[in-house]
């Protein structure tokens, strides 16, 4: 289900279709990042010990990506970048620690590194210097951010098309225009009161429209740091969050609206070798929202706790980190020590 060419990267690279896939590849991600650390212990020191301790868990890991995910979308807020900036800089950063771990990249730097490539993919680059953007950050070394760019571009094998989910929803916003707005026809005699009635009406419905699809990109914003986007295609989630925001704002004919669409999804692919029954099609917007619905009452939750516990295991988990690198750090300087006496 998608309004999208599937011909895409982005469709055919970058959304895997399933949480469980997902985790599995960043799991073989995190054990190959853990058997080259092991390695290189083995190389740089003379020493037998169990560094196992100091390695992150996929897990850990997953806790940093999500936790600076949203710290990525928090700035973009504070810096007030555009909705298309936001978007892009949080996937670029989920598909880069989708092939890398953190114990290698460190995500503080890759957050930066990531919004400075979504303002030029959209030459908003133009208007803003690394410096005047990032000098304010407090120890950030912008050079390394820089210096980051081609990394980044090089483990998404410049894959730098970006589907939006704007486009869907502006796409859903005419759609329900045309079914329940546009044919509330209005004479142009205003003095007629069943006239001035059905102008108020269609006035009324744009209104809440226009409010439904600002929800609805709120709702995406707040799911970037989430799997979400690397599971369903942007048009999949687009649909889900129009839908999740008509109920909520009682947007009338709502759950008439969603079948309308599925159905016409339906008839375009006909045709094609791979196509999805609208009745599958709703299922896939059940799970979504379900997934949705969970990720937003969680973040809720943490929220009224100020993230608290958040807070606590990621500093818990960089302070592993940096054990993991000075002690790197250390056999490296007691290795080149040795070399030097002989």
């Amino acid at each position: 289900m998608s309004f999208y060419p599937s011909e895409s990267h982005h469709l055919k690279d970058w959304v895997f279709g399933s949480l469980d896939f997902l985790r599995t590849k960043r799991n073989e991600i995190n054990e190959k990042a853990r058997d080259n650390w092991k390695d290189v212990f083995r190389q740089i020191s003379n020493e037998s010990y169990e560094i196992d301790e100091m390695l992150l868990t996929s897990k850990e890991e997953e806790t940093l990506i999500s936790y600076y995910g949203r710290q990525l979308v928090e700035f973009c807020n504070h810096k007030q970048l555009p909705f298309v900036s936001k978007y892009n800089a949080s996937i670029l950063y989920q598909r880069f620690f989708t092939n890398q771990s953190v114990m290698d990249y460190d995500p503080r730097i890759i957050i930066f590194t990531s919004i400075s490539l979504a303002l030029k993919l959209e030459e908003y680059g133009l208007h803003f210097t690394l410096e005047k953007l990032f000098g304010d950050v407090p120890g950030l070394n912008i050079q390394e951010v820089f210096r980051h760019e081609l990394i980044v571009c090089n483990t998404l094998r410049f894959h730098l098309y970006i589907l939006n989910p704007r486009n869907t929803l502006e796409g859903l916003r005419l759609l329900y225009k045309k079914y329940y707005i546009d044919v509330l026809v209005v004479d142009e005699d205003l003095e007629n009161p069943d006239n001035k009635k059905t102008y108020n009406k269609k006035n009324q419905l744009i209104s809440l429209l226009t409010k439904v699809i600002l929800k609805a990109e709120t709702y995406v914003l707040m799911i970037l740091h989430t799997l979400c986007f690397l599971i369903y295609t942007p048009s999949q989630i687009s649909i889900t969050l129009f839908d999740i925001s008509a109920r909520e704002l009682n947007l009338p004919y709502s759950g008439d609206f969603l079948k309308k669409v599925l159905k016409e999804i339906h008839q375009a692919n006909y045709l094609k070798s791979e196509t999805e029954t609208s009745h599958s099609s709703l299922s896939i917007i059940h799970s979504i929202r379900d997934l949705i619905i969970q990720t937003l009452e969680t973040d809720r939750i943490a929220k009224e706790r100020g993230h608290e516990h958040e807070e606590i295991e990621t500093t818990r988990i960089l302070d592993k980190l940096a054990k993991l690198q000075r002690r790197r750090n250390k056999e490296m300087k007691r290795r080149r020590k040795s070399s030097s006496q002989l």
